[in-house]
């Protein structure tokens, strides 16, 4: 757990020691107004013998998300517990890495403080994922809902909202690249695993109102580059409620500003991917003339990402590609979990 991280409370412990299946970390910036329909959703999940329990990650809330949470959820009289935990350094990215460090859960759900998961979104997944232990991540199916009239430029838009089909039918989409953020799940021990072969976020993802974004589609590149499968499934449904400051054409602008500045980093994974698998091939003669116009620097930052594929043992000619190379390769030489 980073320094900046604290576990400030809990609901009562449930005496009963059973292997937790699910953890489910909703990170929330100011989520006061926003977290009781989310959690409700989640304790009337159908049940099948299966444990979870949620952690609320508080990145920096200036309102009463902390006390509302713990509130409400005990107001269901739930069995499953829920912890608030505290992460100070600003970012979607580090409240979530805080939320999985925490986790004692199979499987890790991100859930968004608005999202509404269907009853039987928990029960379904769990079916998916102890049938197929190559899904790296998984993910569902999203349904906008607002207090207000969907704009008409919204259902062409939709996916920058994590609304819409992820893929025309259920199962593996690892030519789309990544999955939403949103009610994306994936097994603990093997992110953990990635941690400690040295892969590390590019990205920081969202801080507060800034909307940077990417941290969600970087780790689906980690699981591609060692050959974990995307899926997608139209039986994970989950209905997005979208305020209505986030319906205007300037926050959809700053969406893809976010979106735009993540690939440039995402870019460099789906290049690797590329080479590694074959798809993109360089003959001897091109890598050499890569290698003049490097010289003389004049190499594009996609030239330099092949040079470094291409000279695994010499010095590097991309840094960010060198990382990414160098913690794929220890990942393979670690143990099982």
């Amino acid at each position: 757990m980073s320094q900046h991280t604290q576990i400030l409370s809990k609901t009562p412990i449930n005496n009963k020691m059973s292997a937790i299946d699910f953890s489910i970390v909703i990170c929330c910036f100011n989520s006061a107004k926003r977290i009781e329909s989310t959690l409700a959703h989640i304790a009337h999940q159908n049940f099948n013998n299966f444990i979870f329990e949620v952690i609320i990650v508080d990145n920096n809330s200036t309102d009463e998300t902390q006390t509302n949470s713990l509130n409400i959820w005990n107001s269901f009289n739930e069995k499953n517990e829920l912890y608030v935990i505290e992460e100070k350094k600003p970012g979607l990215t580090y409240a979530r890495n805080a939320g999985i460090k925490s986790a004692k859960g199979k499987y890790i759900l991100f859930c968004d403080d608005d999202n509404w998961l269907e009853k039987n979104f928990l029960l379904n997944a769990l079916n998916i994922l102890n049938t197929n232990s190559n899904i790296g991540i998984l993910g569902g199916r999203g349904i906008a809902t607002s207090s207000v009239e969907l704009p008409n430029w919204f259902e062409a838009n939709k996916g920058a909202y994590a609304v819409g089909e992820q893929a025309i039918k259920t199962g593996i989409i690892n030519e789309r690249g990544y999955v939403w953020g949103a009610g994306m799940i994936f097994r603990r021990e093997e992110y953990l695993k990635l941690i400690q072969a040295g892969f590390h976020s590019l990205l920081s993802d969202r801080k507060g109102n800034e909307l940077s974004s990417g941290g969600d589609s970087e780790i689906c590149k980690w699981l591609l580059l060692v050959g974990k499968d995307l899926f997608y499934s139209e039986e994970l449904v989950f209905h997005h409620f979208i305020e209505p400051t986030r319906l205007t054409k300037e926050y959809f602008d700053k969406l893809n500003i976010g979106f735009a500045k993540s690939h440039e980093i995402l870019w460099i994974y789906d290049l690797l991917l590329r080479l590694i698998k074959g798809e993109e091939k360089y003959s001897n003669f091109i890598v050499q003339k890569i290698k003049i116009k490097y010289l003389f620097n004049r190499t594009s930052e996609r030239e330099n990402v092949v040079l470094e594929f291409y000279n695994k043992k010499k010095k590097s000619y991309h840094h960010k590609a060198k990382i990414i190379l160098e913690a794929r390769k220890i990942f393979f030489m670690l143990p099982q979990f």
